[in-house]
């Protein structure tokens, strides 16, 4: 395992506040913010770009920051009309790669695979958030 970027992990934790404190009386909420618009098809390929409307998780943020998309796999999920519903389970990194969300945060996280369930959980609060990241980082953030 590669060390743990903290400097990208405190980011995360900053950004998931921020959004916290934008939405519904300061409540956090990973799962609800995983559904997203289909893009048009990229080119060459089985995948779609999808969007992922107000926001993401934490995972999605990191993802998003190394400058990825979200992408789906059309031919296995069956979507392919701009506008219908999907869910952004996959990464395409700058170089080409596809590989799942959570997968692809934790490589650029630098943390292993306990850590990325504890902070990527879709039940975490926004408390649960800044307390998994900081035992990660084994510092205050």
């Amino acid at each position: 395992m590669s060390e743990v970027d903290i400097p990208l992990l405190r980011k995360a934790v900053e950004w998931a506040e921020a959004e916290a404190a934008r939405g519904d009386e300061g409540l956090w909420d990973q799962e609800s913010w995983m559904t997203g618009s289909v893009g048009g098809m990229l080119e060459g390929n089985i995948y779609q770009e999808v969007t992922c409307g107000t926001s993401y998780c934490v995972a999605g943020w990191v993802c998003q920051a190394a400058g990825d998309k979200f992408v789906h796999n059309a031919e296995h999920h069956g979507m392919r009309d701009s506008g219908d519903t999907a869910y952004p389970f996959q990464s395409l990194a700058p170089n080409g790669n596809v590989q799942f969300i959570g997968n692809r945060a934790q490589q650029l996280l630098g943390i292993g695979e306990k850590d990325a369930d504890m902070l990527f959980d879709d039940s975490n609060s926004i408390e649960d958030i800044r307390r998994f990241a900081e035992s990660i980082a084994g510092e205050k953030l």
